[in-house]
């Protein structure tokens, strides 16, 4: 990440924490200490995406708060119809991954708009990824989604840069003692 920026990197990076990983103390304090290593100006370009945290429990809602100190805004994938409602997680957005699903095109046409009306009034921005023809494309916008990703908008990229590899041992490790391999 570090050389991300020493480049001159001006990419929104959206970095997965699930709450299967998450729920593990030892993990939680890994992941915590390795976002604790980075620059601070780092943190504009990052945002957070929860996954499967629709049955939080309150008293782990701390980590929520706590992730959110790491990045730019934090943004929330789950199932609107399982979300708890006693619970504001303040994200920035809540969205939904449709590039796995098995639906066929015209029963997503339909959960894309059911979803989105599910947050009507609310004043939230919702967002939807992995969107892969045209027609869903326009169904999404059709639905009013505020942010809009997948195949059809754009590629993922436009020129590859280098890959640097995170290895296991750089979340142990204090980064001016792990040695890379090229």
């Amino acid at each position: 990440m570090k050389a991300f920026l020493s480049q001159g990197g001006q990419t929104l990076v959206v970095i997965p924490f699930y709450y299967s990983t998450l729920s593990n103390k030892m993990i939680l304090e890994l992941y915590l200490g390795y976002l604790k290593a980075q620059p601070t100006n780092l943190f504009r370009y990052m945002n957070i995406c929860l996954y499967n945290f629709e049955n939080l429990p309150t008293t782990q809602l701390f980590v929520v708060n706590t992730l959110r100190k790491y990045s730019r805004s934090l943004l929330m994938d789950m199932n609107y119809k399982k979300i708890r409602t006693d619970i504001n997680f303040k994200a920035h957005a809540y969205g939904c991954d449709i590039y796995g699903d098995t639906f066929t095109e015209s029963q997503l046409f339909k959960l894309l708009e059911d979803f989105v009306s599910h947050y009507d009034g609310q004043e939230q921005r919702t967002f939807v990824t992995g969107v892969k023809t045209k027609s869903l494309l326009s169904a999404a916008v059709a639905a009013g989604f505020t942010y809009i990703s997948g195949g059809a908008v754009s590629p993922a990229v436009y020129e590859l840069a280098p890959v640097e590899f995170i290895k296991s041992a750089d979340i142990y490790l204090p980064e001016d003692h792990i040695a890379r391999s090229n």
